[in-house]
């Protein structure tokens, strides 16, 4: 399947402009016109095509941005919902087969303001539709990220027990681990015996993983902090949940980054009771390098302060 660029507009302004400079390196593709406003990369993963429209300061705000195009397939596409995205259908006999999927077409900004794009579709030309309402108060640069991908993927869990994680609270321990794409944990006694049945901690639509967990002696609580896919395969974000010691949910999880390319995350607790929750981030949809970014919590699960980078 190929997805052709025919039209970028915001209100009345056209930003195509001429032919767009191609660049390549490793396993991304990028167009850029000589504006300059504006990019569309293609990150290729191991099952899916991340296909990112990059909008720079300079960006027209006074109308809805609209990115068009064509797809060029034989398969047949099907809009499912704004949230669902498109599935591509392989028409059979007697039964139609869906083979790939794109989208939901999720939008974030540089203060980590997120939303889903309108999709529109009339047979295989489709606009991804961003509010002008929206536009206007978004802080530049501002990512447009539809996913391409096998269409199992938009709800495909890994199906193995991984990535374990362990905190005590001075008599006790809480065991947390990621199974079947989601987030659970497990109460131990100092014994070894296990305490209470199975929390599940997260079963968010994606997949979560690389649970990691610290106690706050402060509060008497546990946080637990998970890459978190609910917006996409391959654009991860940070959450987090806190636990009391008794293992009970306290409150409800919280996004502790926004929508941002990011990994491996870690979590330690001040004398004052205060978390830092640090990852592996990167800084660029093309970039090849990672930072490490952090975040300060405070003990009552509240961002404190805005993202660093160590």
């Amino acid at each position: 399947m190929n997805f052709r660029l025919t039209g970028l507009w915001v209100g009345q302004t056209s930003l195509l402009g001429g032919q767009p400079e191609r660049k390549a390196g490793g396993n991304w593709l990028t167009y850029q016109p000589a504006s300059g406003r504006w990019q569309a990369i293609y990150e290729v993963g191991e099952a899916t095509v991340e296909q990112y429209f990059l909008f720079e300061k300079g960006t027209p705000t006074d109308g809805d941005l609209v990115i068009e195009g064509q797809f060029q397939t034989h398969l047949q596409p099907e809009l499912i919902s704004n949230e669902a995205g498109i599935r591509f259908v392989r028409r059979g006999g007697q039964s139609d087969e869906a083979v790939l999927g794109y989208g939901p077409a999720l939008v974030s900004d540089g203060l980590g303001r997120q939303l889903t794009a309108q999709l529109e579709l009339q047979g295989k030309r489709l606009r991804i539709i961003i509010p002008a309402a929206w536009l206007a108060q978004a802080e530049f640069p501002v990512v447009v990220d539809p996913l391409i991908g096998p269409a199992e993927l938009v709800s495909d869990k890994n199906n193995t027990v991984s990535d374990p994680a362990v905190a005590s609270d001075g008599s006790n321990f809480l065991s947390v681990w990621s199974w079947q794409g989601d987030i659970y944990g497990q109460q131990v006694n100092s014994s070894g015996v296990l305490s209470g049945s199975l929390i599940t901690i997260s079963q968010a639509d994606g997949v979560q993983e690389d649970p990691a967990i610290s106690y706050n002696p402060t509060s008497n609580e546990y946080l637990v902090v998970w890459d978190d896919h609910r917006y996409g395969v391959n654009y991860g974000s940070l959450w987090a949940q806190r636990l009391n010691t008794g293992g009970q949910l306290v409150g409800s999880a919280f996004d502790l980054t926004g929508i941002r390319k990011m990994d491996v995350p870690a979590v330690a607790v001040s004398s004052s009771g205060t978390y830092l929750v640090v990852w592996s981030d990167r800084p660029s949809p093309t970039s090849g390098t990672w930072d490490i970014g952090g975040q300060w919590v405070s003990s009552s699960g509240v961002l404190s302060g805005s993202r660093i980078t160590l």
